[in-house]
């Protein structure tokens, strides 16, 4: 069952550059995509997940090799203005707490072997020094009762993998809206007990603008029809 939470505090969307060791080898980056949920789709996504909603898609890659340390936890910051109550993220699969999978570090002769657990952090991350919110992938993944699911394999020091979550925010591609340009700095990776990566993500983020309920929508809809029928007198 998916895990949902509520964006309640306000924060800002950090864009900056560090590197806690520098080396040219050492990146993370990725790219995003959002798919409305549909009718059909109902039954295979987490429990409160609605038709309108968003699924996002993030593929992720990542090297570490510079510092020699293994990929521990990565972060997507939210920007400041998903900040009310009514922002929703859900995370998980049907019945399935998995939010992500990537390569291990046997990659490239076994992909895909590691499971991930995604979850909102109002509070930051503090081995990074991140305020919040921010969105954490991580391990052990946990299971409905809470306790840790083995996972199949450790993540490396380079790789790449597949992450997701569901939102009821509209996304925006890009800072422009049209895809021209990246959310700059917005991935975080920690590897080892010092190694901080900042990277860009292409394509879709939440705008922060709410899909609107049913009900909600057939008022607009009605309204502009009042608004419509009345312009001619």
């Amino acid at each position: 069952m998916g895990k949902k939470v509520i964006l309640s505090v306000s924060g800002v969307f950090c864009l900056c550059v560090l590197f806690c060791a520098s080396t040219d080898a050492v990146f993370i980056q990725g790219t995003s995509v959002a798919t409305e949920i549909t009718a059909d789709d109902i039954g295979t996504v987490p429990e409160g997940v609605e038709v309108g909603w968003y699924k996002y898609t993030m593929e992720i890659s990542w090297d570490l090799n510079g510092q020699g340390d293994a990929i521990s936890h990565w972060d997507l910051i939210v920007r400041a203005e998903c900040t009310s109550e009514d922002h929703v993220f859900v995370f998980g699969g049907y019945q399935d707490p998995v939010s992500g999978q990537s390569t291990s570090e046997d990659y490239p002769d076994e992909p895909y072997t590691v499971n991930w657990f995604g979850y909102l952090s109002l509070e930051g991350d503090p081995p990074t020094g991140i305020p919040g919110p921010l969105i954490k992938y991580e391990q052990p993944v946990l299971d409905q009762y809470g306790d840790p699911i083995p996972p199949a394999g450790d993540p490396g020091a380079d790789g790449h993998g597949t992450f997701w979550y569901y939102s009821n925010v509209i996304p925006q591609n890009g800072p422009d809206g049209n895809g021209q340009e990246s959310w700059e700095n917005v991935l975080v990776a920690k590897g080892g007990t010092t190694t901080v990566v900042w990277g860009d993500l292409t394509g879709d983020a939440p705008s922060c603008q709410i899909v609107p309920e049913p009900a909600t929508l057939g008022l607009v809809l009605f309204a502009d029809l009042v608004l419509l029928r009345r312009r001619p007198k």
